[in-house]
C-alpha cells in the first residue's frame, strides 16, 4: 500500500515544480564548483611550469614584515663563506619621505652594498647610470620617477625621522617588479639617515644550481636562533593556498543553499499534507498506521530532493560548459573547461539528502501522530 500511495503522490502536479526548484539551487553550487575547479587546475598547471629558482631570504623570526625585520651584517659574512651559496645580497629597507619639485611622497628606500649585482638579478633596464657605492646618489624606479616627475640628474631630499639628506638621481630603472615604485641606493644612504651601521632588514641569497632543498635547511640550522629562512616565489604554495581559500568560501556559501533546501523540503512536505488531506485520510481509514503515513510523506520529500539534486548537477555542469564555450566564441582568449569531481558531486547529493530529511521530519511527524481523520473527512 505504501508503494501505491507513493506513486500517487509522486504524480501530483506540484512534484515537477518542487524538483525543479531544488535542481536550480544545486545547479548554482555545481556550476560554481566546476568553474573554480577549472581555474584551479589551470593555475596549478601554470605553477608547475614556472621555475622559481633557488633564491631565499634570511629574516627575523618575530618580524611581521620586511621593514621591521633586523638582521646583522655578520650573518651575511657567514653565508658568503658557505660553499652551497652562489651569491649574497644584504639589503635594508626604510620608509622615507621623498621631496621632489616641492611635493612630498612616502616611498620605500632599498639600500644594498652591490648595486650592479642587485640590478643584474632584477634584470633591470637602466636609463642613466648606476649610483656609486660611496656617494650620495640614488636610482629611481620608472613608476616612482613618473609619479614624482623626477628626471635623471635631478636632486631629491630623503627624510627619515628628523634626519634629511639631499641626493642626486643618476638614473631610472625598469624591472617590472615592485622595485619600479621604490628608490634603490647604496648602503651609505641608510647609514647616514639612521646613524646605524651593520643593521639589515634581510639578506637575500641564492644556492648554486647543483644544490638541493636540504641544503637550505642545513644553512638555517647554522644561523642564529632568532632568524629564519624563507624561499622566494613559493608559487605552488601560494596557488594551493588560494585554491583552498576559494573552496572554503564556496563551502561557507553552500551552507545558505542547504538552509534554503531545508526550507524548501519543509514547504514541499507541508504542501503535500495540505493538498492531499483527503487521500491521506482515506489511507488512514483503510487501516494505514502512523508509521506508514509518516514514511509516505518522508519518502516523497526525500525522493523529490534527490531527483532535484541529480538534475541540478546535470544542469550546473552542462550549463557551465555551455557558457564557457560561448565565452570562447565571443572572446577566443577565454579558455575554461568546467568539470565537477566525483567527490564534490557525491557531497552535494549527500548534503541535499540530509537537508531534505531535516526539512520534512517535523511536518511528517506532526501529520502522522496528530492527524485527525474525522476533520479531514
Amino acid at each position: 500500500m505504501s508503494f501505491i500511495a507513493f506513486r500517487m503522490f509522486l504524480r501530483k502536479g506540484g512534484t515537477s515544480s518542487a524538483i525543479l526548484a531544488i535542481a536550480l539551487l544545486i545547479a548554482i553550487m555545481a556550476s560554481a564548483n566546476s568553474v573554480v575547479n577549472s581555474i584551479n587546475s589551470q593555475a596549478t598547471a601554470l605553477g608547475s611550469m614556472v621555475d622559481v629558482g633557488q633564491t631565499y631570504l634570511v629574516v627575523q623570526k618575530n618580524s611581521t614584515s620586511i621593514t621591521n625585520s633586523e638582521v646583522t651584517s655578520d650573518v651575511a659574512n657567514l653565508l658568503a663563506n658557505m660553499t652551497d651559496v652562489q651569491y649574497v645580497l644584504p639589503q635594508r629597507i626604510l620608509t622615507v619621505t621623498l621631496t621632489s619639485n616641492s611635493t612630498n611622497h612616502t616611498v620605500e628606500l632599498t639600500t644594498v652594498d652591490d648595486l650592479p649585482l642587485f640590478f643584474n638579478i632584477k634584470q633591470a633596464r637602466m636609463e642613466g647610470k648606476i649610483a656609486e657605492s660611496n656617494s650620495l646618489e640614488v636610482n629611481l624606479g620608472v613608476a616612482l620617477a613618473s609619479l614624482t616627475s623626477t628626471n635623471t640628474s635631478d636632486q631629491i631630499t630623503l627624510t627619515f625621522g628628523d634626519k634629511s639628506l639631499k641626493t642626486n638621481v643618476t638614473g631610472t630603472f625598469t624591472t617590472l617588479t615592485q622595485s619600479d615604485a621604490e628608490i634603490v641606493a647604496p648602503t651609505k644612504i641608510a647609514q647616514q639617515l639612521t646613524g646605524e651601521n651593520g643593521k639589515l632588514s634581510f639578506i637575500e641569497f641564492s644556492l648554486k644550481t647543483d644544490s638541493s632543498e636540504p641544503a637550505a635547511s642545513s644553512i638555517e640550522q647554522t644561523l642564529p636562533s632568532d632568524l629564519k629562512i624563507r624561499k622566494v616565489q613559493q608559487l605552488k604554495s601560494f596557488i594551493q593556498a588560494v585554491n583552498d581559500q576559494t573552496l572554503s568560501f564556496l563551502n561557507v556559501w553552500s551552507v545558505s543553499i542547504f538552509i534554503v533546501i531545508v526550507a524548501a523540503s519543509y514547504i514541499v512536505a507541508t504542501r503535500l499534507i495540505t493538498e492531499s488531506s483527503y487521500e491521506l485520510a482515506m489511507l488512514r481509514s483503510l487501516g494505514s498506521n502512523r508509521r506508514l503515513l509518516f514514511s509516505v510523506v518522508f519518502t516523497y520529500t526525500v525522493s523529490v530532493a534527490s531527483l532535484g539534486a541529480v538534475l541540478g548537477l546535470s544542469i550546473g555542469v552542462v550549463g557551465a560548459q555551455a557558457a564557457s564555450t560561448m565565452a570562447s566564441w565571443i572572446k577566443p582568449g577565454v579558455t575554461l573547461a568546467p568539470f565537477l569531481e566525483i567527490e564534490q558531486a557525491l557531497q552535494l547529493v549527500a548534503f541535499t539528502f540530509l537537508s531534505a530529511i531535516l526539512g520534512c521530519l517535523y511536518p511528517a511527524f506532526r501529520h502522522a501522530f496528530r492527524f485527525k481523520m474525522e476533520e479531514a473527512l
